[in-house]
């Protein structure tokens, strides 16, 4: 009779529990997260008082159901990027790490062998960190600028990494124009989290 009591308690335990249910009491921890390491292309604009509006990163965050975090800086160059500096500041609790850089590096004529070297150089850092490092693609047609997209594309197609394709609209040639952004935006929603798009 005892083990009766004790086999009827056990069945009516498991009929209330649900399955891949998680106690209150553990917060979920998220997996999903995107961070985005950049220059002026992924940089919210906010230059008064014609053009302010946000840059893809931003839009995706609002898009998405996830966070993504921006650490975009107009006018740095991949030489003078600080990624340990960056992972110190925002942690390493991410799925994914965009790299939105290299433009001006070439811009002020750093050569393409060397740009594709730092480039390099932050792939590996990111992936040692245990994050999954994604590639910005320029959708740029100035020569300078179309050469460095077709060596980003190589090397990440090269590593099987994810690729994010920026629109081809600029307002001055460089920068995207807001309709650009949010375009931006979704190709890296539907890039990076295809289920959910």
């Amino acid at each position: 009779m005892k083990y009766l009591f004790v086999l009827l308690f056990v069945t009516l335990q498991a009929c209330n529990s649900v399955p891949g249910q998680r106690h209150e009491s553990i917060p979920p921890v998220k997996h999903e997260d995107v961070i985005v390491f950049g220059d002026s292309i992924c940089a919210d604009l906010n230059v008064l008082p014609f053009m302010v509006f946000p840059a893809w990163p931003t839009i995706l965050d609002e898009l998405s159901t996830v966070n993504v975090e921006s650490y975009c800086i107009p006018g740095v160059q991949l030489s003078e990027y600080k990624f340990q500096a960056k992972f110190l500041k925002a942690g390493t609790a991410y799925k994914y790490a965009v790299i939105n850089l290299g433009i001006n590096d070439i811009i002020k004529g750093k050569g393409l062998d060397a740009t594709i070297e730092l480039y390099q150089y932050a792939l590996d850092y990111i992936g040692s960190q245990g994050i999954e490092p994604v590639c910005f693609v320029y959708n740029n047609y100035r020569i300078e600028i179309l050469a460095l997209s077709v060596a980003i594309t190589e090397l990440c197609t090269e590593r099987d990494l994810l690729l994010i394709h920026s629109a081809p609209e600029t307002f001055d040639g460089v920068h995207l124009t807001s309709t650009a952004q949010y375009d931006t935006a979704v190709d890296a929603w539907r890039i990076l989290f295809p289920r959910k798009y």
